[in-house]
């Protein structure tokens, strides 16, 4: 389950995905299907069939519903800013990279 203050490049499972958007799994899985819900992260071995979203994914594909568009790394990069790291990530590549870094490291655990 998603820790409150989890990265938000860190996938969530879709049951969690369901709860906070408040729509039934078989409505995540319709939209996966018909190809115009979140792009849903692809399948990892050793992890079964189940589907994991990213958030920073989910709320780019939310804010495109709003007319608001923003890419996911800008999630991300706002959340880097609110625990005090965002001046290190000004762009995209940085923020993508310091993703990949501090998730291989554990920094966020």
């Amino acid at each position: 389950m998603m820790q409150i203050g989890s990265p938000p490049w860190r996938p969530i499972p879709s049951r969690v995905l369901a709860k906070v958007l408040g729509v039934s799994l078989q409505s995540l899985a319709n939209w996966r299907v018909r190809d115009t819900g979140p792009q849903p992260e692809p399948y990892r071995r050793g992890q079964g069939n189940r589907t994991m979203y990213r958030p920073d994914v989910v709320m780019s594909w939310l804010s495109m519903l709003t007319g608001q568009e923003a890419e996911p790394w800008q999630f991300s990069q706002k959340w880097l800013q609110e625990q005090n790291l965002g001046s290190m990530v000004p762009h995209r590549q940085a923020v993508e990279q310091f993703a990949t870094t501090a998730d291989r490291r554990g920094y966020f655990n």
